[in-house]
């Protein structure tokens, strides 16, 4: 099984090195596609489109919306974001449109009714969210080669070093898959997963807060489990998520809790709002940490080499955000303790929320 999954990565490796890595290029294709439709239509009306629908306005310029759901206040407003709103039926029976599935699950269900009303489509992850660059080509992967290999072997279970391939083949060579993200998505994203352990004095650490959907979701993990924690240290840059961030603290109740608006980073710079874990943990211990902040984990773990070789806190980090996290990340942790052992879960079924966890516990 270990060969055989060495073997189709490496040939996931060699297809990105051969073809020039053609998945960039498809992701370029699609959005110059795009800019040639008169109609762009976005379909789905859950959170999925209320939260992310303001960050790629400008990209998409729809002026449709559709779902297979549309409830009586929609069917009364008939437009949300300046977007008219109809039903898959008018959708069928358009010209020149282009169909954007912005949905969190579920996806290939969706793009299987589409293609069998023949309507045009194509996924918003394959447009944006994948996080490719013009500087993921032959030579670059060719120098990535045995990293990207070497990085298999560290993990600590097989259902890890399994995640490992099949995300990497998904995201390098498709047809070398044999499971798609729905197949590896599990739940439990960060605190339930079985992996990282708690205590009653658990001091946590969340960079990306957000609006403090992680912090409310710890403080309850801990509770179910022993009751409390003895600490929690909240940090989030952006200004709106902030005001959200600290609202929804005060209103919850929850206690030790302390928010930064600040991000975290591999400097400290004032001007700019940043810091590093170093200067702020330099005489705090911390005991859990996670790390969401849109593929800047790499250089937020640099900036806190001092403080996670001190303290040794359990971890989970994002590595979707940047391909090249997928590898070097776990490498990384283990150059700064051999003692962390390795884990990798999907929790999405699209190619976002692959999570790392680091842990010195015994499970």
């Amino acid at each position: 099984m270990q060969s055989e999954r060495r073997e189709r990565l490496s040939k996931a490796i060699q297809y990105a090195i051969e073809s020039d890595y053609s998945i960039y290029n498809r992701q370029v294709m699609l959005l110059n596609e795009l800019r040639t439709y008169s109609n762009i239509c976005v379909f789905g009306m859950g959170k999925f489109f209320f939260e992310g629908y303001p960050y790629v306005e400008e990209l998409l310029r729809a002026n449709y919306i559709c779902d297979n759901n549309i409830d009586k206040r929609m069917e009364e407003k008939r437009e949300t974001y300046g977007l008219t709103c109809i039903h898959v039926e008018e959708l069928e029976a358009m010209d020149d449109v282009l169909t954007v599935i912005m949905v969190g699950t579920d996806y290939w269900e969706i793009k299987r009714q589409l293609d069998d009303k023949k309507i045009k489509n194509v996924y918003l992850g394959d447009l944006i969210l994948n996080m490719y660059t013009s500087k993921h080509d032959s030579r670059w992967f060719n120098h990535e080669k045995e990293n990207i290999l070497k990085t298999l072997e560290l993990f600590e279970d097989d259902l890890s070093q399994e995640n490992y391939v099949e995300i990497l083949c998904n995201r390098l060579a498709p047809h070398l898959c044999q499971k798609s993200f729905q197949d590896i998505k599990t739940d439990g994203e960060y605190f339930s997963t079985g992996i990282l352990s708690f205590g009653s004095e658990e001091v946590f650490v969340d960079v990306g807060a957000y609006i403090g959907d992680t912090v409310e979701q710890f403080q309850k993990q801990v509770a179910e489990k022993n009751g409390g924690y003895k600490k929690i240290y909240a940090f989030e840059l952006e200004h709106k998520f902030f005001e959200q961030l600290k609202t929804n603290v005060r209103t919850s109740g929850l206690e030790n809790v302390e928010i930064f608006h600040k991000g975290i980073s591999l400097e400290v710079d004032n001007q700019k709002s940043m810091t590093n874990l170093d200067a702020v943990f330099e005489d705090k211990e911390f005991s859990i940490i996670k790390m969401d902040i849109e593929g800047a984990e790499w250089d937020a773990l640099h900036g806190g080499k001092r403080a996670i070789k001190k303290w040794k806190p359990q971890m989970a980090v994002c590595l979707y955000h940047c391909l090249e996290d997928l590898w070097r990340i776990p490498q990384y942790i283990k150059e700064l303790s051999p003692d962390y052992k390795l884990y990798l879960r999907h929790h999405s079924p699209v190619v976002w929320d692959s999570v790392l966890y680091a842990t010195t516990n015994s499970r």
